[in-house]
């Protein structure tokens, strides 16, 4: 994943936003294992039940 950089314009110097989650995020979207939590966990299983009561 790449860093989000953004100018700060009080300090006038270019600064990297820091990301909630941002390793749970590199291993959901970036390895094999992380797809199929997401799929099983998120899509199909527990939350959508939870969600709804």
């Amino acid at each position: 994943m790449e860093d989000i950089r953004y100018y700060n314009r009080y300090t006038g110097r270019e600064e990297r936003e820091q990301v909630l989650g941002e390793k749970y995020m590199q291993w959901i979207y970036g390895t094999a294992s992380g797809k199929a939590a997401l799929h099983v966990l998120i899509k199909r299983g527990v939350f959508p039940v939870c969600w709804v009561g």
